[in-house]
């Protein structure tokens, strides 16, 4: 089937906004010599978002060779006082995990490669940022799980601030080529703008084959009016919904993507070695790719799914809780 990525409602100056993106994140090597001694900064936070960190700090001390120094942000801390901490402990690379930890090293210029990881965000504003880890699961993993149960399924709606994931959305149509599935991007600038838009495509949605991708942008999805909305839509007319969002799933998406904490830092770590042996051809910015997946028996049952055994050994996590 020939590719399509469409965008409808409200298009911006996307040519414009897109090369200069390209412009700014040009694939480059990047050469570092010396010792393996790693400073990773992570925001002060309570539970369950600490064992985020908590994990990935595991992966990263899990690989061979590096040392690694940890650094929680607290709310007393500000630029100057990480300033110190980083120039005391005179790192060959920085891996700052969540939007806090790259605020304290924003306008500073330690020379050394500082990986971002663990948050939506793309930052662009600091030069020696070589790559970025985005905390947004690859929703070309996910979708390749959509083609081995629903093969039948050839397009996939989103809808979405297209201005926050310019990047995302040309990275999945461009994989998206080789499968067999078309991307129809809806752009929505607010919650208003997005229920009108989802109103309309529920409706429309031709259930035999397409699909509906919740993403993780919190301009276009909340849980109070829209989720209910699309859940409702989705059981009545069993309408199939992936989700890069686990609670999504919890509350009766079909299934959905989530990461892996402890295997993104063993990445961000082996990664880290190679670039600092200066033989890594770095992605500059990619989405994550160390997932777990859970799907919703509540929701197979009622769309009358039969999913192989082999394929229910896929999933990682089964909802509602207690399911086996």
């Amino acid at each position: 089937m020939q590719f399509t990525y469409k965008l409808v409602c409200y298009p911006i100056a996307f040519h414009v906004l897109f090369l200069s993106f390209l412009l700014s994140f040009s694939s480059k090597v990047i050469a570092f010599e010396g010792n393996a001694n790693i400073v990773v900064l992570y925001p002060e936070v309570k539970e369950p978002y600490l064992k985020i960190f908590n994990e990935a700090i595991k992966g990263l001390e899990s690989v061979s060779n590096l040392s690694v120094r940890a650094k929680s942000i607290k709310k007393k801390d500000n630029v100057r006082s990480i300033h110190r901490f980083i120039t005391k402990e005179k790192p060959k690379a920085i891996v700052a995990f969540g939007r806090r930890s790259l605020s304290m090293i924003q306008g500073m210029s330690y020379s050394v490669p500082i990986i971002s990881a663990a948050s939506l965000s793309v930052f662009k504003e600091i030069d020696d940022i070589v790559m970025t880890v985005a905390y947004v699961p690859d929703p070309i993993i996910m979708f390749e799980l959509l083609k081995k149960i629903f093969p039948e399924v050839r397009k996939v709606h989103v809808v979405i601030k297209k201005s926050n994931w310019d990047w995302l959305l040309k990275y999945t149509a461009d994989k998206m080529r080789s499968m067999s599935l078309s991307l129809e991007v809806h752009e929505a600038n607010s919650l208003q703008e997005s229920a009108r838009i989802y109103r309309k495509l529920l409706k429309e949605i031709k259930v035999e084959n397409e699909c509906l991708w919740l993403p993780q942008d919190r301009k276009t999805i909340d849980k109070k009016n829209i989720i209910p909305m699309i859940l409702k839509s989705a059981w009545n007319k069993e309408i199939v919904v992936l989700s890069s969002n686990l609670s999504h799933v919890d509350k009766g998406v079909l299934f959905g993507m989530y990461p892996d904490n402890y295997k993104m830092g063993v990445y961000i770590g082996n990664k880290l070695k190679k670039i600092l042996s200066g033989n890594e051809v770095i992605e500059p910015v990619q989405p994550l790719r160390q997932l777990k997946s859970a799907i919703n028996f509540r929701t197979v049952k009622h769309m009358g799914l039969e999913i192989k055994p082999h394929e229910l050994e896929i999933f990682d996590l089964k909802f509602p809780k207690g399911t086996r």
